[in-house]
């Protein structure tokens, strides 16, 4: 079988595997795999809503459909497509900032990979300006990721380099 013939029946095989869908989909670092969070801990029904705010889409994201992505803007310009999830695995870095968040009424801070440091996005809290930054999360909190620094378990598959 000639070596494209096989390549077709791999992206088939994977376009088939896809469409299934996964409730149970891992959620992985882009930078070094390592599990951050699980699709079940997605945010579908956003309780709180960002005041800066450039547009929200659904997409069809770790084996889930109608997922919301939210475009994000910094003081500074830069924007982020972010999906909320209810936990994650990554560590919480630097201190709690009240100003500027995207969500009134809670405050941020960076969310970093506690394998590699790469900073998947940020965990939002009610948190006052003087709240230790040690302390436990609240129950109200929840992280936001920025789409192109985690990956789906699913499709990790169809990035790898086969040699054949």
């Amino acid at each position: 079988m000639p070596k494209t013939d096989v390549f077709i029946l791999v992206i088939a095989a994977v376009i088939v595997d896809l469409s299934r869908g996964h409730d149970d989909g891992l959620v992985l670092c882009r930078e070094c795999g390592r599990t951050t969070t699980e699709a079940a801990t997605l945010l579908n029904n956003v309780d709180v809503s960002p005041f800066d705010t450039h547009g929200q889409n659904s997409s069809f994201l770790f084996g889930v459909a109608n997922v919301p992505v939210q475009k994000l803007k910094n003081p500074d310009g830069f924007e982020f497509d972010v999906v909320l999830f209810r936990k994650a695995g990554c560590s919480g870095s630097g201190k709690w900032v009240a100003k500027d968040s995207w969500f009134p009424g809670f405050a941020w801070r960076i969310c970093v990979c506690p394998k590699c440091g790469q900073q998947l996005g940020w965990i939002f809290d009610i948190v006052d300006k003087d709240d230790d930054d040690e302390r436990p999360l609240s129950e109200s909190s929840f992280y936001g990721l920025v789409l192109d620094r985690v990956i789906d378990e699913n499709v990790t598959p169809t990035i790898l380099n086969y040699n054949l």
